[in-house]
C-alpha cells in the first residue's frame, strides 16, 4: 500500500492509487494541530466506558478491567501535574483531618464509598463508585491510591454525561488543597479553621 502526505504532490500522481488486486486494504487517519483533551473524543472514551461498566459490579471483572492498563508508575499515570497531584494530597490529609470525608463499606459488590465536603457545592460528593483499582479487602491508606486512579473513570463519566458533575469530588481535593496565601475561601486554611466545629458536633 502507497503512503503519503496529504500535503505531498504525489498525492496528483496516478500512480498513488491502483486497482491492483493485491492491495487489500487502505488506512485513512488524520491528526490535529494542537493538543486535545481525550474527554472530547466519544470514539475513544464510549467503548472503554462501556467496558468499565460491565464489569464495575465484581471484584474480579474490575480487577480484569485494571490488569495491565498503567505502564507508568502512578505519579506519572494519574491525568493531572504534579502541582495538582500534590494539591489533591494535601487537600485529602486537610479534609480527612477535619472530618470531612467519609468512607463506607456497606456495598459488598461494588466496594468501598468514598465522599468529601465540598466548600465550592456547599455539600457532600461522591468519587466514582466503584473505586478503581481497589482491592477485596483494602487496608485503610489502599483509599488514596484508588481515589487517584478513579479520576480516569471520572473523566470517562464527563464525556457520556456531558457535565463536570463527576469531577466535582476531585476538584474539592484541589480546593481543599490549595495554599493558605492562595485561597481563602475554600484552601487549607478554611478546611483547618472549620476543624474545632466538626469535632465539636
Amino acid at each position: 500500500m502507497n503512503q503519503f502526505d496529504p500535503e505531498n504532490p504525489a498525492i496528483q500522481d496516478k500512480e498513488t492509487f491502483n486497482s491492483s488486486e493485491s492491495v487489500r486494504e487502505i488506512t485513512i487517519f488524520s491528526t490535529t494541530k494542537g493538543a486535545r483533551n481525550p474527554v472530547v473524543f466519544n470514539t475513544l472514551m464510549e467503548p472503554i466506558y462501556r467496558d468499565w461498566i460491565s464489569r464495575a459490579n465484581s471484584s474480579q471483572t474490575r480487577q480484569q478491567f485494571w490488569t495491565l492498563r498503567r505502564t507508568k508508575p502512578a505519579p506519572e499515570a494519574i491525568p493531572v501535574a504534579q502541582e495538582v497531584l500534590d494539591q489533591m494530597f494535601l487537600g485529602w490529609l486537610a479534609l480527612t483531618f477535619a472530618d470531612l470525608r467519609k468512607v463506607e463499606d456497606s456495598d459488598l459488590n461494588k466496594g468501598r464509598k468514598v465522599s468529601v465536603y465540598s466548600y465550592r457545592e456547599k455539600k457532600w460528593v461522591d468519587f466514582p463508585h466503584p473505586l478503581l483499582g481497589l482491592g477485596d479487602a483494602p487496608r485503610s491508606f489502599d483509599t488514596f491510591p484508588a481515589v487517584l486512579n478513579s479520576l480516569s473513570i471520572a473523566l470517562l463519566e464527563v464525556n457520556i454525561t456531558a457535565s463536570i458533575t463527576p469531577l466535582l469530588a476531585h476538584h474539592s481535593l484541589m480546593d481543599a488543597g490549595t495554599d493558605i496565601e492562595d485561597d481563602q475561601e475554600y484552601g487549607v486554611n478554611r478546611v483547618l479553621s472549620d476543624c474545632p466545629k466538626h469535632w465539636t458536633n
